[in-house]
């Protein structure tokens, strides 16, 4: 049976679904959706530091398996120690934790340990931090989440103390380890621990894979929770942001704790990071005083290196006063980037009072160069009566120069990319009958660029998809699409949930992807008769993949898992990707041939992110408009001899197959034809011609 993971609105109900599955269901990956949690940097407003080895920090992964020697806690489900048990676990020694003094500790299933508070119940329903759900309460989140010790197959949670941490460190140290533990109704059995250091250090550590879902990784003070100290957190990873943080086998990361030194700064964090728009720039770094003093005239230095020639290309420095055991920011004079350039500044304190070289330096990279997957511009359409979370799916109509997005609730909308919110609007669509109406819902969107569309149908009960097809529209009067009678059912083709498409207008066909949760392929279907023409297998290294767009000019894929952006090549092979840190995860894309003559701006597509606001986003596609000609000029598969010849303003083609497509110097598309007619310019110009094989250019006089 076919499974899909499903995103629930809560646990709760995720346990109801696994344990009450139907056969022949599909369950369906739906966009993530909420606020993206705000990500703390190196130091939290306490004085712990965070250093993971994820992030190429020195932490060492140094594994202590107390499986054999500990303590069985017997764990059940849904369980602490305390307030299940009234069973508190004692460290051995007394621990600093923020401003307090720790000595026991509470041990819950569903992989949190608590230590302010400890008689309070912590739950399977994780959050962001800080968190409040459950009290005011202060603990570690090695993998906050839906677990159960207590399921079929799995072992238990133990507890051991050492006079002498097994680990090397020379003091005391206490370890709890969840040992083949799984989540609720999971089949991977994980094997993590949290090591609790005399000296107030916190080690998480992961000896296995990692089944993540949406779980918490970090730590909170309970006044955090409270309110008083809002700063007194560390969250590490929540709901998959960052993706680059998601644990795995041999992740160890490090909560420390920064001991007050009279003098001492620590260079955090320099900003900006990745791309940035060409334009003058202010560095900023983020410096932390462990002192418990204010530093007055405390210097600083700024270098900022052009990587391509590995030179010093602008250099600053600055006197600042540093506000006593917190987090500063420091604001260095402004650099003026190059266009298309690769920058690296490194901030690094200069101050002879600083007793401590350790963390005096940090460096960012960023660039005025656009890379696939950059966010250039975010636009929310979240207009009455929309309330948010409407959109799923884009495509872009040469023929009306608007973006259509559907809707998985029932209805199509549209904008013109040059204003959309002026521009939005409701479009009026008589919607096939495929399935009774409570469980017929639109979902991928594609077109051919002139009068018809393609709109894929769900059978969905709000839990499963039973069966998928895709209808043809047509536009009957203006402004009014009705279903043409024609439908494709996808589910008989292939067993996968069928998520972005796009239209290949060479082989009159469509290109989606699909994917089963686990395996993911790009599929071409013809528009005709509904044949599966090709079936790619793609790279193992996706998420479940929800968007697709052909770029016209290259004939590669642009696909979408809501947190990469991946640019493939005409076989399915990922030739480059990008994250965006920060930015909204892009659900759906769609090419947008916007370039003009002579324009040195990014190629586009707009993609939607399925989020509360209705985000639109133009996102780069790594491609510049002037690099277009050299890229159209570029052949695509050499199957067998393609030739032309002119006669006044009429190409004739020998040697190609199917519809070819006419471009103009600016890359926009003015024209399609079958290449087995002449065809005829209206104009004069330079032209590109793409057929099945080859791109030709042609001067017409």
């Amino acid at each position: 049976m076919l499974i899909l993971s499903v995103l629930a609105s809560s646990d709760f109900q995720l346990k109801k679904v696994i344990k009450a599955k139907p056969d022949g269901a599909h369950l369906l990956k739906k966009p993530s959706t909420g606020t993206v949690p705000r990500v703390m940097g190196i130091i939290d407003g306490y004085g712990y530091m965070l250093l993971s080895n994820q992030l190429g920090d020195p932490v060492t992964f140094n594994y202590i398996d107390i499986s054999s020697t500990g303590t069985a806690v017997g764990a059940g489900d849904d369980w602490c120690s305390v307030s299940s048990a009234s069973t508190p676990y004692s460290l051995g020694f007394s621990m600093p934790y923020y401003d307090r003094t720790i000595t026991d500790v509470s041990i819950c299933s569903n992989g949190t340990v608590v230590l302010e508070n400890i008689s309070r119940y912590v739950g399977f329903s994780n959050a962001m931090l800080p968190d409040s759900n459950y009290g005011f309460v202060g603990f570690i989140a090695p993998m906050w989440d839906d677990l159960n010790p207590s399921q079929s197959g799995a072992d238990d949670i133990y507890f051991q103390s050492f006079s002498s941490c097994p680990d090397g460190y020379s003091g005391a140290c206490a370890v709890v380890q969840y040992h083949l533990v799984p989540r609720y109704g999971g089949s991977v059995y994980m094997d993590f621990e949290v090591v609790f250091y005399d000296n107030g250090n916190i080690k998480i550590q992961y000896n296995s894979a990692i089944d993540y879902n949406d779980a918490t990784v970090g730590m909170q003070d309970s006044s955090a929770a409270e309110g008083s100290n809002p700063d007194w957190y560390i969250q590490y990873v929540y709901n998959g942001t960052p993706y680059t943080q998601i644990p795995d086998s041999g992740t160890a990361i490090l909560f420390k704790l920064i001991p007050i030194q009279s003098g001492d700064a620590i260079v955090m964090d320099v900003n900006p990071d990745e791309y940035i728009p060409t334009a003058p720039v202010d560095v900023e770094a983020q410096i932390y005083n462990a002192d418990t003093l204010d530093l007055t005239g405390f210097l600083l230095h700024l270098d900022i290196y052009d990587t391509v020639t590995n030179t010093i290309v602008f250099s600053d420095d600055q006197s600042v006063t540093l506000n006593a055991r917190s987090i500063n920011t420091v604001t260095f004079s402004t650099f003026t980037p190059a266009d298309r350039s690769y920058y690296r500044a490194v901030v690094y304190v200069t101050d002879s009072r600083d007793p401590d070289p350790t963390y005096d330096t940090a460096s960012t990279v960023f660039r005025t160069h656009v890379r696939v997957g950059d966010v250039l511009d975010t636009m929310a359409l979240r207009q009455p009566p929309l309330l948010g979370y409407n959109f799923s799916f884009i495509t872009y109509n040469d023929l009306r120069a608007r973006f259509f997005i559907s809707d998985f609730y029932g209805g199509v909308y549209s904008f013109e990319p040059r204003n959309p919110s002026a521009s939005f609007r409701y479009e009026n669509w008589a919607f096939a009958p495929i399935y009774d109406p409570y469980v017929n819902h639109t979902f991928s969107i594609a077109n051919d660029g002139d009068s018809l569309f393609f709109l894929s149908h769900l059978e969905y009960d709000g839990w499963y998809v039973y069966s998928q097809h895709v209808a043809t529209y047509s536009e009957v009067t203006p402004g009014v699409f009705a279903w043409t009678g024609d439908t494709i059912n996808l589910l008989s083709l292939y067993s996968a949930i069928s998520y972005g498409m796009d239209w290949d207008g060479e082989d009159q066909a469509l290109w989606i992807v699909a994917s089963d949760g686990s395996n993911h392929a790009l599929v071409e279907v013809s528009a005709t008769d509904g044949t599966l023409l090709r079936n790619i297998p793609l790279s193992g290294i996706l998420d479940v993949p929800t968007g697709l767009t052909i770029l016209d000019y290259t004939g590669e894929f642009l696909i979408s898992d809501g947190k990469f952006v991946y640019r493939l090549d005409t076989l399915g092979n990922v030739v480059d990707a990008y994250y965006t840190p920060g930015a909204l995860g892009a659900y759906d894309l769609a090419f947008y041939p916007s370039c003009s003559p002579g324009d040195t701006d990014p190629v586009v597509v707009y993609a939607v992110a399925g989020d509360s606001l209705n985000t639109v986003m133009r996102v780069a596609t790594g491609y510049y408009c002037d690099q277009l000609v050299s890229i159209a000029e570029k052949p695509k598969v050499e199957r067998e001899n393609v030739a032309f010849h002119m006669k006044g303003r009429t190409v004739y083609l020998t040697g190609a197959e199917g519809m070819v497509q006419v471009y103009d110097i600016a890359g926009r598309r003015v024209a399609t034809f079958n290449a087995s007619s002449p065809y005829t310019f209206n104009r004069s110009g330079v032209f590109f011609i793409k057929t099945d094989r080859k791109v030709f250019k042609i001067v017409v006089q």
